[in-house]
């Protein structure tokens, strides 16, 4: 036992001093003071000229892995990427991009973010295919595929004599189509426009880089299953816990799926996945349906997974 006690002793004299002296740094709050102390206070700091940074910007991309510096004189910006080769700011009034190949552009701006949505070629890329897509075709299937399958639903559960449903009941064509319209324009603006850029816009495709269609659909689907559930608890009605992992576990991996299937058939189209989204969000809340067959959706699904062989690379 008393053998057992020396290395013991021996490690905490050894690590004593080194435990004290981290009790005694300084926090980062007085690290800041003191420094705003040793340049003279609060009024020399606010009197100083500019803050230049530089440093190294690490991209995906690797020519875009480059020296960058980054000039800040409020509320004038400069920023500039590999030496010079790009060039961007805000001057106070507009935003501009100066490029060798490009030259100068100048734009009226009141952000410097507006920099990125403005000039950056790869926003402006993925934007283009929102409002111009290459293929309107399957933009079509993408917004009309969710009506044809509830209709088809409706259609074999009169058949089959099962319960359908209709969300609004006894509403003349007119009111309905309006509901309709503004139920799929809500969605679509506020919510299906905001998370497509991200998940189908720029994740979806990166993965499809390294990954079979099907693999970078999974790995879509599992951080945005775990998105949406805080939202699903503190909206009204709370859904319940079984309710949250039915919608976002298997239901919503068939979703993600027939949404990677319309964003490659329609050749990347940001569109395509907004509108279905937005179509997901509204349609089965405002049109009629046989509940009893919403399991048709994994059939449809494993159809389309079948078709294109979406657990090849491409």
């Amino acid at each position: 036992m008393r053998n057992s006690l020396i290395p013991a002793a021996m490690v905490l004299v050894l690590w004593l001093p080194r435990l004290t002296t981290a009790a005694e740094l300084p926090t980062p709050d007085q690290v800041v003071d003191r420094y705003i102390e040793a340049i003279g206070g609060p009024t020399a700091l606010s009197q100083s000229g500019a803050l230049t940074l530089t440093g190294h910007c690490e991209s995906s991309a690797p020519d875009e892995s480059r020296p960058v510096e980054i000039l800040v004189k409020t509320p004038k910006v400069a920023f500039s990427l590999g030496g010079g080769n790009l060039r961007m700011g805000y001057d106070g009034e507009s935003v501009w991009r100066a490029t060798v190949s490009e030259g100068l552009q100048q734009r009226k701006g009141r952000q410097f973010v507006e920099l990125v949505t403005v000039f950056d070629s790869g926003v402006r890329s993925l934007l283009r295919t929102l409002v111009a897509p290459p293929d309107w075709r399957w933009c079509f299937i993408a917004l009309l595929s969710l009506p044809a399958f509830l209709t088809i639903t409706v259609v074999m559960g009169h058949a089959l004599g099962l319960r359908v449903i209709n969300p609004v009941p006894g509403v003349p064509i007119g009111p309905l189509t309006a509901l309709i319209t503004v139920r799929f324009l809500h969605y679509l603006l506020f919510t299906a426009v905001f998370e497509e850029p991200g998940w189908r816009g720029f994740l979806l495709p990166r993965l499809q880089n390294r990954f079979s269609p099907l693999m970078a659909t999974i790995l879509v689907w599992l951080p945005c299953a775990v998105w949406h559930p805080p939202l699903d608890f503190s909206r009204p009605g709370r859904w319940s816990l079984a309710a949250i992992l039915q919608l976002r576990g298997p239901a919503l991996l068939v979703v993600s799926i027939l949404i990677t299937w319309l964003y490659n058939r329609s050749r990347g189209a940001l569109l395509s996945p907004v509108l279905f989204h937005a179509g997901m969000g509204s349609f089965p809340f405002v049109l009629p349906a046989a509940p009893a067959l919403y399991p048709l959706i994994f059939v449809w699904a494993i159809a389309v997974v079948v078709s294109d062989r979406m657990w090849r690379r491409t």
